[in-house]
C-alpha cells in the first residue's frame, strides 16, 4: 500500500488515496483538512467526519450526517369542493345502561338547481317507532343517503360514538375501506352497486372542529342553532309521549329561563326529537360550510381531503408558508430523541389555596414557535461541549439538591414523569440543558447529540397572521376568528405525531387470530361472522412467538405512514421552549415573593395578582383567566376551583378537573377525600 496525495493549497485541503501496490487498484479514499491551528485535522470518508489532534494521535470527536426524508410542499387546491353533507344519530340509555338509536337523519345539499335557481336541498328523518329495530332504521336512512351520492358526509363524533352504531352495519352491506389513526376512524369509504355505483365518504366533524355543536353554532354564527332536549328522557316505553313537558331534571345545561320558554301542554317526543335532530344536521352543516370557506379562501385547501384539523393546520403551513428545509428522522434514533419529547410543565406546589388567581399564557405553543427552530439535515456527534449544539443531546445531569422548583422533567422507562434532584441521564433539547445549568446551576455531561442549522422565523408569518386575526389586530382579513384561533393552535400538534403508532385494522377471524399470536393487542371486536375490528402493537413482538419461531432478532419495521411527514426536532425544541417559559416565570415570581401553587403547561395559580409587566394582549403575555376564593389542588390535572363568578342562575360557578373521568362527577367534598388520602370511587355509563 502507499499513499498519493492531491494538495489544493487554498483550502488546505488533501485528496488522499490509499492504493495497493500490487495492482494499482484504490483501496480507500478520503479527504482531509488541516484547521486554523494546524493541530487538529479534518479526515472526511464517505457521510463520516473524523476531528483528530495530530500531536495525541487520538481521535477528538466525529461527526456524521443522518439520512432523512425532507418534507415536502403541499400544492394548493385550484377549486374548492363544498360537496357536503351531515348525519346525526339521537340515543337513549336502555335499562342496562346501553346506547339505543332511537332517531337518525341526514342532510344532503343539492348539485342541481331547481327553477327558482335554488339548489335542491334534502333533509330526511327516521324514527324507530317506525322501523322493527334500530338496525333497519339505521340500514333505511344510509340506504337513502349514499343513493343521493352525498360527497363527504360529516358526523359530528363519528370515531367515539356514532361508529359503535354504523360500523356492523355497513359492513354487512356496504363495501367499506377504512382509513385509521392509531384507533380513530379518519375516514369510511362506503361503496354500493345498485345498477350504478353509489359513493360516499364517512368523516367525523368533531375532529376538525373540537368543541360542541352547541358552542359552534354560537362561534360561526349559523341561522340554525342547536336546540335544547331532554336527553335523559326518552326511553323505549315512551317514544310515543304526548304530554307535559319532562322536568328540568331531564335536561343538561339549560338555564331557567330557557327551561320556561318551553311550552307546557302537548309536548311530543318524536316531533320534538326530529325537529331537534334537524336543526342538529343544518347547524352542523353551516358550520362546515363556513369552516370550510374560511380555509378555502386563506390558504387554497379542501377541508374534505384531511381528518383532523392538525392535518389541515400543517398542510396549510406547507402550502404556503414553508421556505426552511424540514426533515423527518425516522429509525432507531428517532426512538431514542422521542423520549426529549415532553409536554409542558405540570406540578402541584400547595394543594389548598383561598383566594387564588388563575393565569393563562397567551397562545404559549403559538409564542414559542416564534422561535429558533431545528432544521437542515441533521448531523449525529460526540463533540462534549454542550455551546457547541444547537438541537438534541443525550447528556449525564446532575441537579442541585437544594432547588425549590426543579425545572427540568425526567421521563422514566416506564413513562412516569418527575423534575428530580441529583444525578440522572437523558435526552433534552441542547437549549434547554443551557437554561438550567446558567438558571439554576446544573451540571452537565454531553455524551452526544444531534446538531441542527438555525432556522430563523420558520413560522413567524404563519402564527402572526393567525394571532392577529384571533386577537382582533387583523380586523380587514374576511374569516371567522374560530377558524384562526383552530390553525393557530392545530399546527403545533402534527408536528410531534409518532410515527410508530399503534395499528387499526378490519381482518377476517383468521388473521385476526395471527395478529393476536404475534403481537400485543390493546382492543379488538367482532363487526360480524366475516370480520373483526382489532388494534395492535406492530412493531414489537411477543416473546412466544421470538421463541417459537426461532427469531435470533426483531428488528423495528422501516415502513412509515405517508400521513406523518412530521418533524419531531421541531416538536421537541417547542416544547422545551414552553417549560423554559414557564420555569423562569415561576423563578422571576418567586424572587417576588408570590406563593405558587399549581401550574399546567400554560397557566400559572399565584395568591396574588401579577405585576403589569407579565400582562397583556401579545403572544407570550398572561390574562386573569380566574379569581377564586377556594382552590384544591390534588395532582397533576385534578384539581377544584369555586370561581367568584356566577351562573345565569346566581350560583358561584366551579371548576372541576379530573382526567380521566366524566365531566362534573367528582364534587368538592371529593377532593378534599382524594386529598385526605381517602378511595373515592365513581361509577360512570360506558357502550
Amino acid at each position: 500500500m502507499y499513499v498519493e496525495d492531491t494538495l489544493i493549497t487554498e483550502s488546505n485541503t488533501f485528496y488522499r488515496k490509499i492504493i495497493s501496490i500490487k495492482d494499482g487498484t484504490d483501496f480507500l479514499e478520503f479527504i482531509d483538512t488541516i484547521t486554523y491551528n494546524e493541530k487538529i485535522f479534518l479526515r472526511k470518508y464517505l457521510n463520516l467526519t473524523l476531528f483528530i489532534d495530530s500531536d495525541l494521535e487520538k481521535i477528538i470527536k466525529f461527526e456524521t450526517s443522518l439520512k432523512t426524508n425532507k418534507i415536502e410542499k403541499t400544492k394548493r387546491d385550484l377549486i374548492q369542493d363544498l360537496k357536503i353533507s351531515t348525519y346525526d344519530i339521537e340515543c337513549y340509555l336502555n335499562e342496562n345502561n346501553l346506547f339505543i338509536p332511537f332517531a337518525c337523519g341526514w342532510f344532503t345539499k343539492g348539485e342541481k338547481p331547481l327553477i327558482n335557481n335554488e339548489k335542491s336541498n334534502e333533509c330526511k328523518l327516521y324514527y324507530l317507532t317506525d322501523y322493527e329495530n334500530s338496525e333497519k332504521m339505521l340500514l333505511a336512512s344510509l340506504n337513502d343517503l349514499i343513493r343521493k351520492n352525498p360527497g363527504t358526509v360529516y358526523v359530528h363524533n363519528l370515531s367515539r360514538f356514532d361508529s359503535i352504531f354504523l360500523t356492523k352495519i355497513l359492513y354487512d352491506n356496504f363495501k367499506v375501506k377504512p382509513i385509521y389513526k392509531d384507533s380513530k376512524i379518519l375516514s369510511l369509504t362506503v361503496e354500493i352497486i345498485d345498477g350504478q355505483k353509489f359513493k360516499m365518504v364517512l368523516k367525523d366533524s368533531l375532529l376538525l372542529l373540537n368543541s360542541s355543536l352547541r358552542s359552534l353554532g354560537k362561534d360561526y354564527n349559523v341561522q340554525n342553532l342547536k336546540g335544547v332536549f331532554p336527553y335523559k328522557f326518552p326511553n323505549s316505553m315512551n317514544l310515543n309521549y304526548i304530554g307535559n313537558k319532562p322536568d328540568f331534571s331531564f335536561y343538561n345545561d339549560i338555564t331557567i329561563k330557557e327551561y320556561e320558554d318551553i311550552p307546557k301542554n302537548e309536548w311530543n317526543l318524536k316531533s320534538e326529537t326530529l325537529k331537534y335532530l334537524k336543526n342538529d344536521l343544518l347547524c352542523l352543516h353551516e358550520v362546515l360550510i363556513s369552516f370550510s370557506n374560511d380555509i378555502f379562501n386563506l390558504e387554497n385547501i379542501n377541508i374534505i381531503k384531511y381528518g383532523t384539523i392538525s392535518s389541515i393546520a400543517w398542510n396549510s403551513f406547507k402550502a404556503n408558508y414553508l421556505k426552511d428545509d424540514l426533515y423527518q428522522i425516522k429509525g432507531p434514533i428517532h426512538i431514542k430523541i422521542r423520549n426529549a419529547f415532553i409536554g409542558g410543565r405540570v406540578d402541584v406546589f400547595k394543594t389548598i389555596c383561598e383566594n387564588g388567581y388563575l393565569y393563562d399564557v397567551n397562545s404559549l405553543y403559538p409564542y414559542c414557535m416564534l422561535k429558533d427552530m431545528p432544521v437542515g439535515i441533521p448531523v449525529y456527534t460526540n463533540d462534549k461541549n454542550l455551546d457547541n449544539y444547537f438541537g438534541i443531546v443525550f447528556a449525564n445531569i446532575t441537579a442541585p439538591l437544594n432547588l425549590k422548583y426543579p425545572p427540568l422533567p425526567y421521563k422514566s422507562e416506564n413513562k412516569l414523569l418527575f423534575n428530580p434532584v441529583g444525578s440522572f441521564s437523558g435526552w433534552y433539547s441542547s437549549e434547554e440543558l443551557k437554561f438550567v445549568r446558567d438558571h439554576y446551576g446544573y451540571t452537565i455531561d454531553v455524551i452526544a447529540g444531534l446538531n441542527f442549522e438555525r432556522g430563523k422565523d420558520v413560522f413567524s408569518n404563519y402564527v402572526s397572521k393567525y394571532y392577529n386575526i384571533k386577537s382582533k389586530k387583523d380586523l380587514t382579513t374576511k374569516i371567522n376568528r374560530s377558524s384562526a384561533k383552530l390553525l393557530l393552535n392545530s399546527l403545533f400538534g402534527w408536528t410531534g405525531l409518532n410515527i410508530y403508532q399503534s395499528k387499526s385494522a378490519i381482518v377476517s377471524p383468521s388473521n385476526a387470530a395471527q395478529i393476536e399470536n404475534k403481537h400485543p393487542i390493546f382492543n379488538s371486536f367482532i363487526i360480524n361472522n366475516e370480520l373483526e375490528f382489532i388494534k395492535f402493537d406492530p412493531y414489537t413482538i411477543l416473546p412466544h412467538y421470538v421463541e417459537e419461531n426461532s427469531l435470533d432478532e426483531v428488528k423495528m419495521p422501516v415502513e412509515i405512514s405517508k400521513y406523518l411527514d412530521q418533524s419531531l426536532p421541531v416538536a421537541i425544541a417547542v416544547t422545551a421552549y414552553a417549560r423554559m417559559h414557564m420555569n423562569l416565570l415561576i423563578l422571576e415570581l418567586e424572587k417576588n415573593g408570590y406563593t405558587i401553587y399549581y401550574t399546567d403547561t400554560d397557566c400559572i395559580v399565584v395568591d396574588k395578582p401579577l405585576d403589569d409587566k407579565y400582562i397583556g394582549k401579545d403572544l407570550g403575555l398572561l390574562k386573569l383567566e380566574q379569581e377564586f376564593s377556594i382552590g384544591i389542588f390534588c395532582a397533576p390535572k385534578l384539581y377544584y376551583l369555586k370561581t367568584k363568578n356566577k351562573d345565569n342562575n346566581g350560583n358561584y360557578i366551579e371548576i372541576k378537573k379530573a382526567k380521566g373521568l366524566t365531566k362534573g362527577s367528582l364534587q368538592y367534598d371529593d377532593y378534599m377525600n382524594i386529598l385526605k388520602g381517602e378511595k373515592v370511587r365513581k361509577d360512570r355509563y360506558k357502550q
